[in-house]
């Protein structure tokens, strides 16, 4: 074998040793990369898991929290009506109308006799809600058991709201007491009525002119749907069935009238008085 041979062959054996090991090298750099990436892909999924635990335990205390999910219990008041009692704050924006000056929902309740139904008050309501002045009619509608006027009345430096029913044209019946500079978005009754199959307790909602859609929840329901509002969307009525002193009530939620679920006029108890029934 020449000389040229042999430095040939000297050359391509270097050769051969340099590239097993560069073959070696990348191997243990495939290896290590693997290794890492376990490590990350582990590593990541407890750290996913803490996020996961993270965000139910805020849900829950945010669901816990929530004025949908609270519980609000009933009293009977003078009257022995049930109604619910009355809850702090319970309004979440304010309106430019005050309830005084809201057109009316359905037409004029002219079968109520209006000067028993205003002799029928003070009763019903603590002292120093005196003199009443005229009442005003925001709405009226059906029940199960027939029509339902729903009023407010200037009681002294206070603004009182309650209803009248057909069945008794006479006497007032849900009283309790709003804000008194009349800025609500909506007023809510409870009224026990005598249906064909026996006695129950109807919910009724009027509206602000400046909000939406009305949406109930009723006690172990999940979630708001709304109800049948007839040709007016700021009147609704739901049927309540009997409900009963300390048992759970329904809520309502106002939408504004963009129909903004995020950002509700109203998120509450149907009849929430500020001071009383609850007396």
């Amino acid at each position: 074998m020449s000389p040229l041979d042999n430095e040939l062959r000297q050359t391509l054996t270097r050769h051969a040793s340099d590239v097993d090991a560069t073959s070696d090298l990348w191997t243990s750099v495939e290896h290590r990369a693997r290794v890492i990436h376990r490590r990350r892909v582990a590593f990541g999924g407890v750290t996913g898991a803490a996020v996961v635990a993270a965000v139910v335990v805020v849900g829950v205390n945010v669901t816990g929290a929530s004025n949908a999910d609270k519980l609000v219990p009933l009293t009977r008041g003078p009257s022995n009506s049930v109604s619910p009692s009355p809850v702090a704050s319970p309004t979440l924006g304010g309106i430019a109308v005050p309830v005084t000056e809201w057109p009316r929902v359905g037409a004029d309740a002219t079968w109520v006799n209006w000067d028993a139904v205003i002799a029928s008050m003070p009763t019903q309501m603590p002292s120093g809600f005196t003199p009443l002045g005229q009442p005003t009619v925001i709405g009226s509608g059906d029940t199960d058991a027939g029509a339902v006027a729903v009023f407010v009345v200037q009681a002294g430096g206070h603004l009182v709201a309650g209803a009248v029913l057909r069945s008794k044209p006479d006497e007032a019946v849900a009283v309790h007491d709003i804000a008194d500079n009349g800025d609500v978005p909506c007023v809510g009754v409870v009224v026990h009525v005598s249906a064909p199959g026996g006695a129950v307790d109807d919910g009724v909602v009027v509206g602000a002119p400046t909000t939406g859609q009305i949406e109930f929840k009723l006690p172990g329901e999940s979630a708001f749907h709304p109800v049948e509002s007839g040709a007016d969307p700021r009147w609704a009525t739901v049927t309540l069935g009997r409900l009963q002193p300390g048992a759970p009530v329904a809520q309502v939620r106002v939408l504004d009238g963009d129909g903004n679920v995020d950002k509700p006029r109203y998120l509450g108890p149907i009849q929430a008085g500020v001071t009383f029934p609850d007396v």
